[in-house]
């Protein structure tokens, strides 16, 4: 077992308890044999005994805290191990504190326990123990405290007077203290200690740290070359365990032999007290060769004596290695570089230094000795035009940062010449800037010379060669071979030999190929592929190298075949140029007759190849009759010697019977021996379109001439080229005067750079512009002008350039105006009219929007204009509307606008008014202006003038509204006395378009049978009688369910709807009496009509013809109650109806009867059968005596007149015993019965008669 630090601190301290805990025993023994009372001893040795037990525990905890870790080398005492673990334990501060109290305490309680009688000493050495132990564990705090409570104790307990902290004796003063201050020293030495112990475990630690971490080697030997330290790394190199090493010598680690020389070298450096670094080259025990870089050196006591030995060892043997590899490849590398001929060179852009290896002196003649010649100095070695393609190589290098390669001519010192193939490769920084060259530079000369041999001999030859690598990529091509195929070097080294034989012999050439691997040389005909897209025969004899390689010679075998070729090709090219050039030939045998033609000729006429049956004798119907005698007259004079040729141009009939052009060009070319012509050929060319491009050309120049459009020609320059009359007659400029000048001798100054640009931009964008444009002409006259620009491009796209057409439209704006004075202004005030006021209207509506003012929309109508007119006469009248308007102007601001819709209207903008009294104020002035008198042929004339007004935006609507809403409102200002001006309000006109929306509604309601009708029975208070029933018209709307009569009844009084309503409660009415008949419930029943209603014309033939669709008694037991009586403004017309009517057995009550101030003058003369005392006397007549009076007036009115009277509003049975009283005896009401449809009315009826309710009454 290794000795470690952690073992021996084991040993030790259990060694230590033993011994401390015997002695303790001993003399504690010795200490009770002085009692000789036993509980005193008994008292005494469990005193001893808890002291023991704290004292021990104190300390296990304090040492077991201390234990050196288990990887700890021999370095560490015990004593070292303890005091680094009572500084650095870890333990709380507070356990020693509580460790301090105990064990002073503790002492205090072993003293109190001692029976012998030690007289007056207090026996002060006993608690130096705790204090050093607090000391120790604590440092100057548990000293102190320990001190602290031990010196309090004392003086408390054994220093006279005991019981007392007063001291008595000056002795015992002065050992008390002695105790003091041994404790205060103790305490402070102890925690100088601990300081001193806590920096040096620091140190220890941080050396530790470095040693562990580092990947050297680190150990220290004694003088026996024993390792005493040592880190881990030792372990590693060494490949022995770690806790294995401490304490053995280099014998443990390394073979014998190998020991001995570390040992002896020790012992040398120990013994000249030096350091020294050395390698160190060892061998393991298991073989491994290590090479240490090795820094050793003596290790020094206190006193300066050598004591050891200290060491760190870094492992170089992969440095080593790989130093040794660079030096054989260096050495290899120089070896290739003299046998290839290549040398290195580097160029440090940053320091100007260069470098060159030996072999760059060799090739370039140069004394190795000497430094290299830098750039661009070494341009002496060099021919000028292989420095200028160096030079230009690495200048370029440098520049883009790539590389390079080219070959150059080297000058000798000595004269001599060597060729050199040198490269370059540029080096970079992390911000990509040029930083390093390095290159090499190869010796080819020799090769050179040998290339240029074997390429002169290759080039001369005249059979083609071609050598190709063992993959059959071809290497290098003579001309001969590049001619024969057609071929470039360049094209060959990129092609495989299959690329070039052709498709068809490909199988053939892989068994050639592999007859190759066996014979020395093949000789056969190949079928090559040229590069234009033909084959090429020639005899190849092809051999395959030692290395692999193919080498073929060829000859061309095709030439004579090409010969014959040619011709045929030159004949089909022929037909190719004549088709290729859409030209039709002929061919005529003058002696034969014979006229052949090609399939184009056929072609361009409409006709299928071989359809024309084209002959000589067909001609005259080939050619148009105007071009035949022409044509005949060119062939005579060619045939007879006048022209070189014949070329005439024709039109031709083709298949369709159209014409088109041709153009016939041919000669005479065989003739017989005497010179005779045998044979004419030509050709023919539809020149259609030709002709046609050329018409247009006639027909542009002819409108360019005779254009009444001004038309100018500029240059890309912006120089006018070309101009046509027109533009000398609009512009007055000859042609002369502007060919060469700018366009802007027309500027008319008018339109500014901004307007020029735009146009120009136009043109540039889509090569097009038009607009209107003002110009000057010549004798600086301004006209308006409308100027198109276009763009004439090439093919290409190119602006070759711009032309302007323009025409003069300084009539056609001048008209324009006047038209549009017409159209906006009234002709004789001079006004705006009413379609330029709606402009305006709707301009001034968005401005008050958005500048949140109001706009006053006036219509002002003359007042008496009409009696002017019929007194004075029309002229007079339009004088009278031209003064109004001229005194209306005066009056108005900039921003207003007075109109004249026609006649004696007006509408007035009163623009951005900020208030009512604003606008009060204007219209004031209005008012008077339009009354100031008018001298009209030497009379004064003045009327007034009514002004409707509405303002905007109080009155949120459109501008047609704005304007109906202010002719309202004039119509108001009339009839309330004209000469004034009434203000429109806009919430009685929401009323009244919500009463015309209802009637709508209603209408509807009406057409989809929407109403229905409620029936509230009429009785007789004494005898119970049911004498009839009221119809009351519902409405059942289907989204609000019933709604009662006073929700939409005022909307159909006085309408267009209240006639046919009443019609069909009348209808609806009769039908339910006859179906209550039909039951058995003979009824009277009664409908309301209103008294417009009653006057109609048509009244009496609807009810009549309403009755008549029913059986003859109905009318006996219909009745009509007349409402709003007091409107019945005919009484005659009115009586004259209800007679007719009763006639007819139909009955009548006045409904309401006591509401209006004609109901007497009604009563005497209407032929009524009943009143009806209106509901809202009956309700209130308990309470209201005045009521109490009207009714009871009216029953009596009833009475004198004859007439039955009925009672409404009859909710209580008092209400019917009061009227019972009065002599009323018929009655309707909630009290008897509320409005009920007519399905309920039978059951209603059956219990009013069993309840008899109204026999409560009689008795009263």
């Amino acid at each position: 077992m290794a000795n470690t630090a952690r073992r021996r601190f084991i040993v030790l301290t259990t060694a230590s308890y033993a011994v401390l805990a015997l002695a303790w025993i001993f003399l504690s023994d010795q200490l009770l044999a002085m009692f000789t009372d036993v509980d005193s001893m008994v008292w005494l040795s469990t005193a001893k005994g808890v002291f023991f037990v704290v004292a021990t525990a104190g300390l296990f905890f304090f040492a077991l805290h201390a234990v050196p870790p288990a990887d700890a080398g021999g370095r560490e005492t015990v004593l070292d191990s303890l005091a680094l673990g009572t500084v650095h334990g870890g333990q709380p501060r507070w356990l020693t504190y509580a460790f301090t109290l105990v064990i002073t305490i503790a002492m205090l309680y072993v003293r109190q326990s001692m029976a012998v009688d030690f007289g007056d000493r207090p026996m002060l050495i006993l608690f130096m123990f705790p204090i050093i132990l607090s000391a120790l564990f604590g440092g100057v705090g548990p000293g102190l405290l320990a001190t602290a409570v031990a010196a309090l104790g004392v003086d408390y307990f054994w220093i006279p007077p005991r019981y007392s902290f007063r001291i008595a004796a000056s002795h015992d003063v002065l050992q008390w203290a002695f105790l003091i201050v041994n404790g205060v020293a103790v305490s402070v030495l102890s925690g100088l200690l601990r300081r001193t112990l806590a920096k040096a475990e620091i140190n220890r630690r941080l050396l530790d740290a470095v040693v562990s971490g580092t990947p050297d080697a680190v150990f220290v030997k004694d003088l026996q070359g024993r390792y005493q330290l040592h880190n881990k790394a030792v372990a590693r190199l060494v490949g022995r365990p770690f806790n294995t090493i401490a304490g053995r010598d280099d014998y443990f680690l390394f073979p014998e032999a190998i020991a001995r020389k570390i040992i002896d070298r020790d012992r040398l450096i120990m013994a000249n007290g030096q350091t020294q670094t050395l390698e160190e080259r060892v061998t393991t025990h298991d073989g491994k060769e290590v090479v240490f870089l090795v820094t050793k050196g003596p290790v020094l006591g206190e006193a300066g004596q050598i004591t050891g030995l200290f060491g760190i060892a870094r492992d170089i043997t992969e440095r080593e290695q790989a130093q040794a590899a660079i030096r054989s490849s260096e050495s290899a590398m120089r070896l290739a570089q003299r046998l290839a001929g290549v040398g290195n060179w580097d160029w440090d852009l940053s320091t100007g230094v260069h470098t060159w290896s030996e072999e760059i002196y060799r090739i370039y003649g140069c004394d190795s000795a000497l430094p290299p010649a830098v750039y661009p100095e070494s341009r002496q070695f060099f021919t000028p035009q292989s420095w200028a393609t160096m030079a230009q190589a690495v200048e370029k290098c440098l520049s883009d940062g790539g590389s390079y390669e080219c070959d150059a001519e080297v000058v000798r010192p000595d004269g001599s010449h060597r060729w050199i193939t040198a490269r370059g490769q540029a080096s970079h920084d992390a911000e990509g800037k040029v930083i390093r060259l390095h290159g090499t530079v190869q010796d080819i000369t020799e090769r050179k010379r040998t290339n240029e041999d074997l390429r002169f001999v290759l080039n001369e030859a005249g059979d083609a060669i071609w050598i190709s690598d063992s993959q059959g990529l071809y290497t290098f091509a003579n001309p001969s071979a590049c001619k024969l195929t057609g071929h470039s070097l360049e094209e060959l080294r990129s092609m495989h030999i299959p690329d070039l034989v052709h498709e068809q012999c490909h199988d053939e050439l892989v068994l050639h190929l592999q007859r190759l691997q066996t014979e020395k040389f093949i000789r056969r005909e190949w079928t090559l592929n040229h590069k234009d897209g033909r084959v090429v025969s020639v005899e190849l004899t092809t051999e395959r190298m030692q290395d692999g390689r193919y080498m073929a010679f060829g000859r061309d075998l095709t030439q004579e075949k090409l010969t014959a070729a040619a011709l045929r090709e030159r004949e089909r090219q022929l037909v190719r140029v004549m088709d290729g050039s859409e030209q039709g030939y002929w061919e005529w045998n003058l002696v034969t007759n014979a006229f052949d033609v090609s399939a184009r000729w056929e072609n361009m006429l409409g006709y299928e190849t071989g359809e024309s049956h084209a002959t000589v004798d067909s001609w005259p119907q080939l050619i148009h009759p105007d071009d035949f005698a022409v044509t005949m007259e060119s062939i005579r004079r060619h045939v007879e010697g006048e022209s070189q040729n014949i070329e005439v141009e024709v039109r031709c009939r083709t298949k369709a019977g159209s014409w088109r052009w041709i153009l016939s060009r041919g000669r005479i070319v065989e003739r017989s021996s005497d010179g005779k012509p045998l044979i004419m050929s030509g050709t023919h060319t539809d020149i259609t379109e030709h002709k046609i491009f050329e018409l247009a050309q006639r027909e542009a120049a002819t409108v360019f001439t005779s254009s009444y459009e001004g038309i100018m020609v500029v240059s890309p320059e912006q120089l006018i080229t070309k101009v046509n009359p027109a533009f000398t007659r609009i512009t007055g400029y000859s042609a002369e005067e502007a060919i060469g000048q700018s366009p802007k001798i027309l500027s008319s100054g008018l339109h500014g750079a901004a307007f020029y640009a735009e146009l120009w931009n136009s043109v540039h964008a889509h090569d097009f512009w038009r607009g209107e444009i003002w110009d000057r002409r010549k004798n600086g006259e301004v006209f308006a002008e409308l100027l198109s620009i276009s763009t004439v491009r090439d093919a290409g796209g190119v602006v070759q350039h711009y032309v302007g057409v323009f025409s003069d439209i300084s009539q056609l704006k001048a008209h324009e105006a006047e038209l549009d004075r017409i159209a906006h202004y009234d002709p004789l005030t001079g006004s705006p009219n009413r379609r330029l006021l709606a402009d305006r209207l709707g301009q001034a509506t968005l401005r008050a929007t958005r500048n949140g003012t109001s706009l006053a929309v006036c219509y002002l109508d003359l007042d008496g204009f009409k009696a002017v007119n019929d007194q004075y006469g029309h002229p007079a009248g339009d004088q009278l509307l031209v003064g109004i308007t001229g005194n209306l102007k005066q009056v108005l601001r900039a921003e207003d606008t007075l109109a004249r819709l026609g006649g004696d209207e007006f509408v007035l903008l009163l623009a951005d008014i900020a208030s009512p009294e604003e606008c009060s104020q204007i219209l004031d002035r209005v008012l008077h202006a339009a009354s100031s008198p008018i001298l009209i042929e030497g009379m004064q004339v003045s009327v007034s003038a009514s002004i409707g007004v509405c303002l905007f935006p109080e009155d949120d609507v459109d501008a047609d509204t704005l304007l109906r809403h202010s002719d309202q409102a004039m119509y108001l200002a009339k009839e309330a006395g004209k000469n004034r001006y009434h203000l429109f309000d806009p919430e009685s006109d929401r009323k009244a378009q919500k009463h015309r929306q209802q009637l709508d509604r209603l209408r509807t309601a009406l057409e989809q049978q929407e109403f229905v009708l409620y029936y509230q029975p009429k009785v007789d208070l004494v005898s119970g009688e049911i004498v009839g029933v009221e119809a009351l018209l519902r409405w059942q709307h289907p989204e609000r369910g019933l709604i009662p009569p006073m929700e939409f009844l005022p909307h159909i009084n006085g309408s267009d709807l209240e006639k046919p309503v009443g019609e069909w409660v009348i209808r609806t009415t009769l039908a339910q009496s006859v179906a209550w008949s039909a039951l058995g419930l003979k009824v009277c029943v009664s409908a309301n009509i209103s008294a417009n209603h009653l006057l109609q014309p048509d009244f009496f033939e609807h009810l009549r013809a309403a009755l008549a669709s029913y059986p003859h008694d109905i009318a006996s037991r219909f009745e009509l109650e007349i409402l709003e009586t007091a409107a019945i403004a005919d009484i005659d017309q009115a009586v004259d109806v209800l007679c007719r009517c009763r006639a007819l057995g139909v009955r009548f009550a006045l409904d309401d009867f006591g509401t209006g101030y004609s109901s007497l003058t009604h009563l005497r003369k209407l032929p009524v059968d009943i009143l009806k005392i209106d509901q809202s006397f009956v309700r209130a007549m308990l309470d209201d005596v005045e009521d109490l009076g009207i009714v009871e007036g009216v029953i009596r009115l009833a009475g004198a007149f004859n007439r039955q009277v009925i009672a409404e509003g009859v909710e209580t049975l008092e209400h019917g015993g009061a009227l019972l009283r009065m002599g009323c005896r018929l009655a309707q009401g909630y009290g008897i019965a509320r409005p009920m449809p007519a399905a309920q009315f039978a059951d209603w009826s059956t219990r009013w008669t069993h309840e008899a309710a109204w026999l409560t009454l009689g008795r009263d």
